[in-house]
């Protein structure tokens, strides 16, 4: 699996708890990252279109869960560093689905990660079971996706992480700054 190696980890981000993408900079043999040049960094247009695909996949998979009865409380995305030196960035989206009335999101999320895969393609890996959640991470295209769940607790947050990809210096202040709401419709969008 690939790592996520930024500083400033999104609150989605530490659910997913990986993610490095094409573009990663090169690291060293002792796993210090390489500084990146101008010539190994994508082109801004490139780099923004990616937030657009999280939007759309996380768009996606918060559609496929409200399929099995879960409501959309709410999405945003914002642009990270994925990089010790800030010299690389992803766009990480987050969202959050209340569970149907009665239940916990816990005991739904095997059926509830069996439709993100059916309806989007996911390829989920197993369910990992954590002190106070049980979660799923895989990839999804060109993003990594990732369902955590509680076993006492109504709701369902979803992860959606874009390829780490270097950025040159003088473009980075052409990333928004800030977190962005996401429709995904329900009460949150």
């Amino acid at each position: 699996m690939r790592r996520f190696r930024g500083p400033a980890l999104l609150a989605g981000a530490v659910l997913l708890g990986a993610c490095a993408g094409p573009g990663e900079p090169a690291a060293e043999p002792d796993g210090q990252e390489q500084s990146v040049g101008a010539e190994d960094t994508v082109d801004l247009d490139q780099v923004r279109a990616t937030g657009d695909v999280v939007r759309d996949r996380t768009r996606d998979v918060v559609a496929a869960a409200a399929g099995r009865g879960f409501t959309p409380a709410g999405a945003s995305g914002s642009w990270t560093t994925c990089t010790d030196d800030a010299s690389a960035w992803q766009y990480a989206a987050q969202a959050r689905l209340d569970a149907p009335s009665g239940s916990s999101s816990g005991e739904l999320l095997d059926d509830v990660a069996a439709a993100v895969a059916e309806e989007t393609g996911w390829t989920p890996g197993d369910i990992e079971d954590l002190t106070g959640r049980r979660r799923v991470g895989g990839p999804l295209a060109d993003v990594d996706v990732s369902l955590s769940a509680y076993p006492d607790l109504p709701l369902l947050l979803v992860s959606v992480l874009g390829p780490c990809l270097p950025v040159a210096e003088a473009d980075r202040d052409g990333l928004p700054a800030g977190s962005q709401d996401i429709d995904v419709g329900g009460a949150g969008g």
